[in-house]
């Protein structure tokens, strides 16, 4: 390999690296603790919603680089299974 393909080589593993480096500390991560991170509503145990749930970490449901962590409940489910027969 000749220098010069070398050189280029490195410029972009490093502009890569770079941008994936910008990408991670440019997204913002929100807790919704005991919310869906679909509807917001409660599941939390007496809420009618705590038996159905399941945790969900890192959903970025538009691509905008605000992930969300919480819990996805069982109506939001149906409705995506339904969605996606």
């Amino acid at each position: 390999m000749r220098y010069e393909q070398k050189a280029d080589l490195q410029d972009s593993n490093k502009a890569r690296m770079y941008e994936e480096k910008k990408k991670q500390m440019s997204s913002e991560k929100i807790d919704l603790k005991n919310k869906c991170v679909h509807c917001k509503q409660d599941t939390s145990y007496g809420s009618g919603k705590f038996v159905n749930r399941y945790p969900v970490f890192g959903l970025d449901p538009d691509g905008s680089g605000v992930e969300y962590d919480g819990y996805c409940c069982d109506d939001c489910e149906q409705e995506w299974e339904n969605e996606n027969e």
